[in-house]
């Protein structure tokens, strides 16, 4: 009998929790995948957006983007050597990529590049953080 006394108030604490929430990290509309040029340039300019299943729009408080850049040289030899770069930045308070970085990454953009978008950090109406899904959108 003692044992179910226990196991009453943790049935009951457990009944009362809140169901998770889901979130959703989106850019211009598009979640994870695959952009055209012309599509990923466009995206640049818009703001990211987090929402829940239900649609509510969360406010975004950090973010870290980052952007591989693919490139290629001739060595001394001949060659053609391929590599690629990483380039990072965070930002905070603010749900857009700035525009300087914006101009000069549609400028370069090619296909087999990529954008990811980690770390988002969003606060829900009470003022509680949260961490929003990673997003990466490659180029085609």
């Amino acid at each position: 009998m003692k044992r179910l006394l226990y196991l009453i108030p943790l049935l009951l604490l457990a009944a009362t929790r809140p169901a998770p929430i889901h979130l959703h990290t989106t850019w211009n509309g598009h979640g994870a995948g695959a952009l055209d040029t012309t599509t990923a340039r466009a995206v640049l300019l818009t703001p990211l957006k987090v929402t829940d299943d239900k649609g509510t729009e969360y406010t975004i408080t950090r973010f870290r983007f980052s952007y591989r850049q693919n490139s290629a040289f001739q060595d001394s030899s001949g060659n053609i050597v391929r590599n690629s770069q990483l380039f990072t930045r965070d930002y905070f308070n603010t749900n857009l990529v700035d525009s300087t970085w914006s101009r000069i990454i549609s400028f370069e953009l090619q296909p087999g590049e990529a954008f990811t978008v980690d770390g988002v950090v969003v606060k829900d109406a009470k003022g509680a953080k949260m961490l929003a899904p990673n997003l990466e959108l490659t180029i085609q």
